[in-house]
Parts: C-alpha cells; sequence; structure tokens
C-alpha cells in the first residue's frame, strides 16, 4: 500500500485498514521521513560551504584591495610635490598663527588622551609639538596660549611620574619598558645611557625605601632580591645597540612624518602642517648619542650592582637581628637561594651576592645557636632560688593521694606519686620540665642543621657553561656541605661552653655552703637538683663526662652525713632514757633498737628515699660509725657486745669477731626490712 494513499489520521488507518497493513503504512511513512532528512541535511551543508568560501573571498580581496591602495598612495607621494612646499609660499603670518593656534589645542587634546589610555610614546610626542608651539607662540599675546602651555607642562609632569613608575615597577613588561624610554627620551631629550642611569636611579631609590620599612618581613627580603636581580636583568638587556638605534631611527625624519601622528585625523596635519613655519615644520626630535662600549656596559652594571647589594645585605643583617627563630632563618635561606641560585650566572655580581647572603646567614645562625644553648644558665639560675629557700615535697602517705582522681588512666595520680617519692617540689619538677624542653630543641636544631646535607640544589642553580662547572661545583658544596658543618661545628661549641658553664655553677653552688653552719637541707636540695639535671643531660649527651660536678659530690654527701650526725648528738639525752635491760646473747638490745629506728627517722626527716643512694648511705655510715663507737659516746647506743656487732653490721663495718659477726649479721638479715632506708644498702 502506498503511503500517500494513507489515511489523515491514525483513527481513521485503523478503522479502514488491518494491523498489518497499518503497520506498513508507519514504515513507509518512516522511510520517506529518513530520506527527506538525509536530502535536506546536503543542501544546508553544500549552501554553508558555499557561503563559507563566499566570505573567505571577500576578505582576501578586501585585503589585496587596501595593499593595492597603499601603493597607489605611496605612488602618487612620490610623483608629486608635497603639500608643505606647494602651500609655503602662500602662508600668510595671520594664518600661520591660527593654524599654530589650532594646532596646540588640538596637541593638548590628544596627548591627554594618550596619557588616559597610557601610549606613552605618542602621548610624548605630543607634548614636545605642544611645547614647541607654545614656545614659538610665546611672543604673541594671546591668553589661550599661556592656558594651553599650562596644561601641557602638567602634562609633561604627569607624564615623567608615569613613565618614572613603568621604569621602577618589577611588573613592567620589556616592551613597556622601552616605550617608557622612548616617552623619557622625548620629553627630556637624554640619551639612551641617560635613560639607563635614569631608571638604575629610580630603581635604587624604590629598593631603599622598601628595605626602610620599620616592619621587614621575611617575603620582604625576598621580594627585594627578586627586584635587585630583576632590575640586574633588565638593566643588562636595555644596554645593547638595539635601544640607541631605535632612538637613531626616531631622528631620521621630522616629527610631524611619524606615522603614529599621520594617523591622528583629529590633528589634520595634511591641511594645518603647511601653515606651519619653516623651522617648526622641520622640526626633528634630538637625542644624545653617546654609545657605550662593552666594558663601560660591564662598568655601569657592576657599579650600581655593588651599591644596591651593599643597601640589600646591610638590610638583610638588620632584619637578621630580629629573627629569633632558626626554622624561620632556614626558611628565609631557602627562600633567598631559591631565588638567586635560577640567575646567578647572568646576573652581574652574582657571587657577591651569593657571599654575602652566606655571611649574613651563617653570623646569625651562630649568634642563635650560642643564645640556645646559654639558655641553659639561665634555667639553672632558677636552682639556687630552691637551694636557698629548699621546699619540702608533701609526703607520699598523705592520705588525701588516694582521693585523686583517676581519669584519663590516673595520669595525675601517677605524677603526684613519681613526684612525691622522689622528693621534687612543683617549681622544681617545673625548672626540670624546661631543661627537657631544652634538650629537645637543642636536638631539634641539630636534626635541622643535618637535613641541609640532603637539599637538592642542582635542580634550581642555573644552567653553567664549561668554564663555570667548578663554580657550580663550589655552591654546591658551600650549601650541602660546609654550612651544615659550620652550623653543627658552631653548636657543638656552644653546647660545650654551656654545659661548662653548668658544671661551674653547680659546682659554685656546692662550694658556697661550706663546712661552717648547718646546711644540711641545702645539701639534699642541691643533691636533688643535681642528680636530677645531671641525669637528663648525661642521656642527652653521653659524650660529655661531667666530671667537675660528680667530682663536687662527695661535698655533698659529707655535708648531710654530718646533719645526720648532728641530730643523733642532739637526740643522746632521749636515747639514755631508755633503761637497760637484760638481754640474750644474740639478741640486740631495745637501746640498739631504739638507736637504729631514730637513725632511720633523722633520715627520712631530712630526705625522703629518693636521696639515700648508695654512696650517700655509705658516707653517712662512715660517719657515723666514727662517732658513735668513741668511748664516752659508746654508752648511749649500745649494751652489749652483741650491740656493737649488730650496728656495725647494719652500718656496713663487719666485727673483727667471726662467731658474734656471723649471728651479727644472721640477725640483721631477720630484722633489716624494719629499717627500709638502711636496708637496700647492706
Amino acid at each position: 500500500m502506498d503511503a500517500s494513499e494513507s489515511s489523515q489520521s491514525w483513527q481513521e488507518a485503523f478503522e479502514k485498514h488491518s494491523i498489518v497493513e497499518t503497520r506498513s503504512i508507519e514504515k513507509q511513512l518512516r522511510l520517506s521521513i529518513a530520506n527527506d532528512k538525509g536530502r535536506l541535511r546536503n543542501l544546508v551543508g553544500d549552501n554553508y560551504r558555499e557561503l563559507l568560501g563566499t566570505a573567505d573571498r571577500i576578505v582576501l580581496l578586501d585585503k589585496q584591495t587596501r595593499e593595492v591602495e597603499r601603493q597607489i598612495y605611496e605612488i602618487g607621494q612620490q610623483c608629486q610635490p608635497p603639500v608643505i612646499q606647494r602651500g609655503l609660499s602662500k602662508a600668510h603670518p595671520r594664518r600661520q598663527i591660527i593654524a599654530q593656534l589650532r594646532l596646540l589645542q588640538r596637541s593638548v587634546s590628544e596627548a591627554r588622551l594618550a596619557f588616559r589610555q597610557n601610549e606613552w610614546l605618542r602621548c610624548s610626542r605630543l607634548v614636545v609639538i605642544a611645547r614647541l608651539l607654545a614656545k614659538s607662540l610665546g611672543n604673541e599675546s594671546i591668553p589661550t596660549v599661556q592656558l594651553l602651555q599650562s596644561k601641557a607642562s602638567s602634562l609633561r609632569q604627569a607624564l615623567m611620574l608615569s613613565v618614572d613608575a613603568k621604569l621602577s615597577n618589577p611588573l613592567s613588561e620589556p616592551q613597556t619598558l622601552i616605550e617608557a624610554c622612548y616617552a623619557y627620551c622625548f620629553v627630556t631629550s637624554s640619551s639612551s645611557s641617560d635613560v639607563l642611569k635614569h631608571m638604575q636611579r629610580l630603581r635604587l631609590e624604590k629598593l631603599r625605601k622598601v628595605l626602610l620599612l620599620d616592619k621587614s618581613s621575611h617575603s620582604t627580603m625576598v621580594d627585594t632580591l627578586h627586584y635587585l636581580l630583576e632590575s640586574l636583568q633588565v638593566i643588562k638587556n636595555l644596554t645593547g645597540r638595539s635601544l640607541l638605534e631605535a632612538l637613531s631611527n626616531l631622528q631620521k625624519q621630522p616629527i610631524w612624518e611619524s606615522q603614529p601622528l599621520q594617523s591622528l585625523e583629529l590633528l589634520d596635519l595634511k591641511s594645518l602642517v603647511a601653515l606651519l613655519p619653516e623651522e617648526i615644520r622641520s622640526f626633528t626630535p634630538f637625542f644624545k648619542r653617546t654609545p657605550l662600549a662593552p666594558h663601560d656596559v660591564q662598568k655601569m652594571l657592576e657599579g650600581w650592582s655593588n651599591e644596591a647589594r651593599a643597601l640589600w645585605a646591610s638590610s638583610l643583617e638588620q632584619h637578621m637581628l630580629s629573627t629569633e627563630s632558626y626554622t624561620d632563618l632556614l626558611q628565609l635561606r631557602q627562600g633567598l637561594y631559591t631565588t638567586l641560585l635560577p640567575l646567578y650566572f647572568s646576573t652581574t655580581g652574582g657571587g657577591e651576592l651569593f657571599q654575602a647572603i652566606r655571611k649574613a646567614i651563617e653570623a646569625r645562625m651562630h649568634a642563635l645557636a650560642t643564645n640556645r644553648c646559654l639558655s641553659l644558665s639561665h634555667i639553672v639560675s632558677r636552682f639556687e632560688k630552691f637551694v636557698k629557700m629548699p621546699e619540702v615535697a608533701p609526703s607520699l602517705w598523705q592520705p588525701e593521694l588516694a582521693k585523686l582522681s583517676l581519669n584519663d588512666g590516673g595520669h595525675k595520680l601517677i605524677q603526684q606519686v613519681w613526684g612525691r617519692y622522689t622528693g621534687r617540689p612543683a617549681s622544681q619538677a617545673k625548672a626540670l620540665r624546661r631543661i627537657t624542653r631544652w634538650i629537645s630543641s637543642v636536638e631539634d636544631m641539630q636534626d635541622e642543621f643535618d637535613k641541609l646535607r640532603n637539599s637538592r640544589w642542582r635542580e634550581h642553580l642555573e644552567e653553567a657553561d664549561d668554564e663555570q662547572d667548578d663554580e657550580a661545583q663550589e655552591i654546591l658544596n658551600a650549601l650541602t656541605r660546609k654550612d651544615p658543618a659550620s652550623y653543627t661545628g658552631h653548636l657543638q661549641e656552644a653546647l660545650l661552653a654551656a654545659l661548662g658553664a653548668y658544671e661551674e655553677k653547680v659546682s659554685g653552688s656546692v662550694d658556697k655552703l661550706g663546712t661552717q653552719g648547718d646546711h644540711t637541707l641545702e645539701a639534699v636540695s642541691l643533691l636533688r637538683v643535681i642528680r636530677d639535671s645531671l641525669n637528663l643531660l648525661r642521656r642527652a649527651f653521653r659524650d660529655h663526662r661531667f666530671d667537675q660536678v660528680r667530682g663536687k659530690l662527695p661535698h655533698l654527701y659529707g655535708i648531710i652525713a654530718n646533719g645526720v650526725v648532728a641530730r643523733l648528738v642532739q637526740s643522746e639525752t632521749q636515747a639514755s632514757t631508755i633503761s637497760p635491760a637484760s638481754s640474750l646473747e644474740d639478741v640486740p638490745s631495745p637501746r640498739t633498737f631504739a638507736f637504729i629506728q631514730k637513725l632511720c627517722g633523722v633520715m627520712l626527716d631530712i630526705g625522703s628515699t629518693d636521696i639515700w643512694s648508695a654512696d650517700v648511705v655509705n658516707t653517712l655510715q662512715s660517719a657515723i660509725t666514727g662517732c658513735i663507737f668513741q668511748d664516752e659516746k659508746r654508752k648511749h647506743f649500745m649494751e652489749t657486745a652483741f650491740d656493737e656487732d649488730y650496728i656495725r653490721t647494719a652500718l656496713g663495718q663487719p666485727s673483727a669477731a667471726e662467731s658474734r659477726n656471723k649471728a651479727a649479721v644472721a640477725y640483721w638479715a631477720r630484722t633489716k626490712l624494719l629499717f627500709g632506708v638502711l636496708a637496700p644498702q647492706s
């Protein structure tokens, strides 16, 4: 069935035809639609391609037409005499004045417009023209001339300020800098060397202004170093013959014939120039032509580089004085070298700048290392207060200790128990934490110095020529070997000096105690300080022996032992009040037990269990032995021969009688736990 004979609606198709016929009609309609789409797509594509081709031909014809018109114009200019020459003899003086005044007005207006559009070269040409015309009309009593001359002068000042800003701006593009140089030369009639010196002076003043800020930061020093290097690169690129040749080309024709001015329709130069006086019509820009020899260029670059480097290096040294953190100093070092090395070989005076940075950083790093190590002396100075006014740590057996909270795993309880066991008051524990932090800071500083050896500076350093390979290798060695070795060596020297000062201060504190008077509590406090601080320092710095401090410890032991003996002697009266009692031959008398209990009580009163190390107890035993076994004092502490043997055994002094000595040792072994302070050392 033909689809063209199909029904007008799908209801009619279903009513007149069967399902099979209806589906056949549907397939024919879909095929027809697809064919129509294909023909339409081909038709549109062909028309679009023809339209694109027509557009390309139109553009090509327009370009060819413009080229032909330009050639015809050039031929006409060559075949006909200039308009200026044709109208030269016909110009009337009044018409000349009117033409100059009109051109002056239009030049000022166009110059202002060019200034707003940042067209420095065009603006400078128009300013020169305006000044030239204003000078020519200066003898005429025309009020408008003075007003226009004032506007031109103001515009010239604004132009010079903008040119100076562009010359000193680190973000100026090379083409912008060249146009600014052209404008400066146009307005001031300067040579290429003059404008370069002017740019050097501007950039040096800008560098000085930024560096003299009250609050200079690390980023300021890095940015000013980048500005210094960028300025050297720019000045070096502009010292070639390109700038001089470009200025020479501007002098080859009168200013009126320059294409930028000819294109300004508002000036109407074709009709007005013919009416100008000859000296104005033939005006050509004048620039000093003082080409610089290569050695003069190098001398100029080196002179400015030395002055700028001295200024920057002086500011860097001043900034270093406010840097108190070695990590900040290392970050500054990273930033400065990352900025310098990519331009090292192509920068005039790069080697001197590199050495100035190294010298400044090394000097400050040495000062920081010295200050860091000397801070140990300030920490130790705080210990003198603890010695002069000794504090007693709370007892380990006070009931409030058991009531502490067990939150966070009982950390506070553990700290309290440990502090009371070691006899450390809160102030001493705080000072010891300062020593721990000081040790960590010194170790961290050493770790940071060691990391410098693994820095990869090769990827930052500018590619060197064959004759510069040795210098490049020397730079890498300085950054990864010599500088870390210098920092580490000075840190170790300062550390040795700090530890020596620590020993001197502690030894002086021991010597101040002397032997006259009762300094037992001061000696106990000082012994704790020495013990705890020395343990921390010896674990951190194993190569240092601390012989001077260790040599002073026996003197402290003697003061403590003498204090215990003095307190025992004072208790002789109490000891003598105990009436003699019959004792067995192998059992100590009550007087002896009371004496040893009193001894342990005095020891615990003077210092907790932490103070009674083996060396201190041995010194105490020797002092007590020399005191109680004197004939006039023996009766106050013992009654029988077994008492003497028992006391000698407790004090580590065995008896001469072997049989009694064995019995005393056996009895002491059974009873020594009653006297805990003496028992562990027996």
